[in-house]
């Protein structure tokens, strides 16, 4: 769990953002779906007095850090399908 924003105690008022993230679990807390949605990070604007705090969930947030892990994820296959073709061109290139 993260965040950033304002907590004002004198004036009891706060605005911040709190980004908390999905992790893996031990099994019987979920099945696959909580592991599908491990490294989610779900962002919760939280605004208002301490007495009576409102929150708010950033769906755009949550569909933009979706995207972001889908492309890291396609970087990271794709990084390795090369070093894997790297590798195999100098093993022809050398000989072993």
């Amino acid at each position: 769990m993260g965040g950033e924003g304002d907590i004002d105690i004198g004036n009891e008022k706060l605005d911040y953002l709190v980004k908390a993230t999905v992790v893996s679990t031990v099994a019987g807390q979920g099945g696959k779906e909580l592991s599908d949605l491990s490294g989610l990070t779900v962002p919760v604007r939280l605004t208002g007095s301490f007495d009576a705090p409102q929150y708010k969930i950033d769906f755009s947030g949550i569909a933009a850090g979706a995207a972001k892990a889908v492309v890291e994820k396609k970087t990271e296959e794709i990084k390795a399908k090369a070093q894997d073709q790297i590798k195999d061109k100098l093993k022809g290139l050398f000989g072993r």
